[in-house]
């Protein structure tokens, strides 16, 4: 089955009002598969940044631009919007075709497009999205069990035969070899089938601690039921610590449900709220602990409330940190507006962006 890049990209292009001459789309096609052979954490990070106008090290723009520079001496480092296209589709691929990064790709782009939308074709994210989606589900759904492959007993009564002979011939070590391979088939069914029941068992009791956790109605941060604390103080912290159980990604299709079931045990109204009093409400308990664990991390730019919250450190109102971090931050300078459990999915997904990362460390 072919990935959505090789019916997608020319349409692509020509939505980001670039017109691509004949070939040049299959051409483009072979070098992002081409460069996903050798994908790294580091590489989808610079790939995020190119696709959503982040600021990137001139390196990690060369280094990508250089692959389709081999295809057309013409190609320019200038065209931005070009380059943003190819990063886009990039991620696309290693989404769809990579069973290694494709989650960190996914969680990373849904990170930031909470905050900005991509240089070109918006179509792309819809694409990651939906991967993501299809991800989250196959991670829990049990697949079909494997059919173990063993000789046959007309096989084996035929090999006894050979056996009994006084002599081998070369029928004999046929025999043997066709038995010897059934054999082998079957051992390596079951290894794999072994190694399939460790990553379902693993995914079990992850669901097990979300679910007691979720019953529990007790934050592990603020050591205190949520029903003594108020939702607009802890929606990030919910999402934060939801998170801290997840080691399968990109995680579990039923964490919106789990989080507003915790968020609805807090006290107080789940209005909508903007985005810099949600950072200045919540528990400094909290914020402290992103600050320890982030403020260093390379990611903190694709992770926009964690950067909130270092950002608005040490101040004591938002007017101190809030207009220069929104003009950094946000494509569209209108002051950003979510519901509670909105906030608390994306600190999930930031810390689970920013796990996952870590995880891939080579």
């Amino acid at each position: 089955m072919s990935s959505s890049i090789n019916s997608y990209l020319n349409e692509w292009y020509i939505d980001a009002g670039i017109i691509p001459q004949d070939g040049q789309i299959d051409k483009r096609i072979a070098y992002i598969e081409n460069y996903v052979e050798a994908i790294t954490r580091e590489k989808i990070l610079g790939l995020v940044r190119l696709y959503f106008g982040l600021p990137v090290v001139a390196d990690e723009k060369v280094s990508f631009a250089s692959f389709f520079v081999k295809s057309d001496p013409s190609f320019s480092l200038k065209n931005e919007v070009e380059i943003a296209v190819l990063a886009g589709a990039t991620l696309v691929e290693v989404a769809e075709t990579d069973s290694t990064f494709d989650s960190l790709a996914e969680l990373l782009s849904i990170t930031v497009a909470f905050s900005r939308d991509p240089i070109a074709s918006a179509e792309m994210l819809d694409f990651i999205k939906k991967q993501f989606e299809t991800d989250r589900i196959d991670t829990r759904e049990k697949q079909p069990p494997k059919e173990i492959s063993v000789p046959s007993k007309s096989l084996i009564t035929s090999f006894q035969k050979q056996l009994e002979q006084e002599s081998w011939d070369a029928e004999s070590f046929a025999k043997l070899s066709e038995v010897l391979e059934k054999f082998q088939e079957g051992f390596s069914t079951i290894q794999d089938a072994f190694h399939e029941a460790l990553e379902t068992q693993a995914v079990y009791k992850e669901d097990s601690q979300l679910l007691w956790w979720m019953q529990s109605k007790w934050s592990n941060i603020l050591n205190c039921s949520l029903k003594t604390i108020d939702k607009k103080n802890s929606s990030l912290i919910l999402g934060w610590e939801a998170a801290s159980f997840i080691t399968n990604y990109p995680g579990p299709y039923s964490i919106e449900g789990i989080l507003e079931n915790v968020l609805s045990a807090c006290k107080g109204k789940a209005n909508n709220i903007e985005f810099s009093e949600v950072v200045m409400s919540t528990d400094k308990r909290f914020t402290s602990k992103v600050i320890t664990q982030l403020s260093h991390s390379s990611l903190i730019d694709t992770l926009p409330l964690c950067k909130a919250i270092i950002s608005s450190d040490n101040t004591e109102r938002a007017e101190e940190w809030y207009p220069k971090f929104k003009r950094e931050t946000f494509s569209h300078q209108e002051d950003l507006t979510r519901s509670l459990r909105e906030y608390s999915m994306q600190m999930y997904t930031e810390r689970l962006a920013a796990c996952c990362y870590d995880s891939l460390k080579s």
